[in-house]
This record gives C-alpha cells, sequence and structure tokens, in this order.
C-alpha cells in the first residue's frame, strides 16, 4: 500500500505519477532480465470518469431509441443509474429517437458544455462495455452537441442509438 506522509495508517490512492514511476521501475527491471512479467496497461480507465462540480444542476433525458437488437436489453438503464450515482438528475429513459442527428448528447447553454461532455463520457463507457460483453465492435460514439432550441439551463439530451432497431 502506498502511504501518504509517512504516518503510518494514512493511506492514499495511487496517482497516474505513482503508476508511471512503477512502470517505469517494472520496465526497467524487465529491460535488466531481472523481472519476466507482462503487464497490460489499458489506455481506458477502469470506470466512467468522475463528474465535473455541481452535477445536480443537470436533468439528462436518456432516448434509447428502443435500443440496438445487438447489446444486452436495457443498457440505458445502466447509463441511467451510473449518472444518477454521482449526482445527475436522470429521468427514466424512453424509447425517443433522433432519426436526423443520431446519437448524441444535447446541450442547450455553454455553461453546460462541460456536463454534457462527462455524460457522453459515461455513455460511452457503458456501451463499450455492452458491447464488448456481446462480444461485438461498433457501439455509437456519443458526442456533445449544441443545440439552439429553447430550452431550460442544465438540461441535456442522449440520444444512444439513431433508429429503433428490431431483435432477432
Amino acid at each position: 500500500m502506498i502511504r501518504g506522509n509517512g504516518d503510518e495508517g494514512d493511506p492514499v490512492q495511487p496517482t497516474r505519477r505513482h503508476v508511471a514511476l512503477m512502470s517505469g521501475l517494472l520496465i526497467t527491471a524487465t529491460a535488466c532480465g531481472g523481472l519476466r512479467a507482462v503487464i497490460a496497461m489499458a489506455d481506458e480507465p477502469a470506470g466512467p470518469p468522475l463528474p465535473p462540480a455541481n452535477p445536480s444542476k443537470s436533468v439528462v433525458f436518456i432516448h434509447d431509441g428502443h435500443g440496438d437488437a445487438k447489446v444486452p436489453d436495457r443498457v440505458s438503464d445502466t447509463i441511467a443509474n451510473e449518472l444518477a450515482k454521482v449526482g445527475y438528475i436522470v429521468r427514466s429513459p424512453d424509447h425517443e429517437q433522433d432519426v436526423v442527428g443520431g446519437p448524441g448528447v444535447d446541450y442547450f447553454f455553454d455553461q453546460d458544455l462541460q456536463f454534457a461532455q462527462h455524460v457522453a463520457e459515461v455513455a460511452n463507457f457503458e456501451l463499450k462495455a455492452a458491447y464488448t460483453a456481446a462480444q461485438i465492435t461498433g457501439p455509437p460514439r456519443l458526442v456533445p452537441r449544441k443545440q439552439v432550441a429553447k430550452n431550460l439551463p442544465g438540461y441535456l439530451g442522449v440520444w444512444l442509438f439513431p433508429k429503433q432497431a428490431t431483435k432477432t
């Protein structure tokens, strides 16, 4: 366990710097022939990213367009639950679809961009996990997109799939 300030019982979480230092030591030891181990360091984080401050100022509306026939049912519920866990106000997912704009996270005011970015990252993480579990590739990649329609500050619309899919 990594300890902070040298005080006994003062644990801290390893930072990226700690991981980089430990990885460098491992690579050095491996290059010198002293250690024969392979460590795969993923580019993706182990979980969804942390939210910006005050996510409870955002109301998230998730539209799943009846999902994707290739992935497990209710991935929209998983996304909703993950967002609610970190403080967003999340409405129950519905089956609306954006047949014109496709997948994305809509926001309406500049101050909501950081929340839209975070919501897109969480949704992309959960979609990727669902597609990986189903052993298929190609989840839609959600990106924030500013809309000019009239809406309230803090409202975010998450559009998961571009069209209704039929289960086979």
